[in-house]
C-alpha cells in the first residue's frame, strides 16, 4: 500500500501537481499575478489540510475503495480539462522568415511567440 501511495504521489507531482502554480502565473497579467498566486496557495493549503484531516477516517470506512474514490476524481478532472481545453494556434515558421535578423525584430518575434 505504501508503494502504491508513492506511485500516486510521483504521478501527481509530474502531472496535475504543478498546474496549480503554473496556470495562474501564465494566464493572469502582472498586475494581479501575485494576488492570484496568493489565492491559489491559500486554497491549496486549505484543501490539503482538509484531505489530511479526513483521509484516515475515510481509509477506515472505504478501505481500498478510497483509492478508487480518488481515481474517480482524477478521471473526472481529466475529462473536464480535456473537454474545455482550447488548443493554441499553430505557430508557423514561415512567418519567422519575414522578420529578418535585426535586434528589434527579434524582440518583436519573441513577443509574438510568447
Amino acid at each position: 500500500m505504501v508503494i502504491y501511495t508513492c506511485i500516486f504521489v510521483v504521478g501527481f507531482a509530474w502531472s496535475w501537481g504543478p498546474l496549480g502554480w503554473l496556470v495562474p502565473s501564465e494566464i493572469f497579467s502582472l498586475k494581479i499575478q501575485s494576488t492570484a498566486q496568493i489565492i491559489n496557495i491559500s486554497v491549496n493549503i486549505f484543501f490539503t489540510f482538509l484531505i489530511v484531516q479526513v483521509f484516515l477516517h475515510m481509509l477506515c470506512l472505504f478501505k481500498f475503495g478510497l483509492f478508487f474514490f480518488f481515481t474517480a476524481f482524477t478521471v473526472m478532472m481529466s475529462y473536464l480539462y480535456t473537454s474545455s481545453y482550447q488548443k493554441p494556434k499553430v505557430f508557423q515558421l514561415k512567418r519567422c522568415r519575414k522578420y529578418g535578423n535585426s535586434t528589434s525584430t527579434r524582440s518583436n518575434l519573441f513577443l509574438m511567440i510568447f
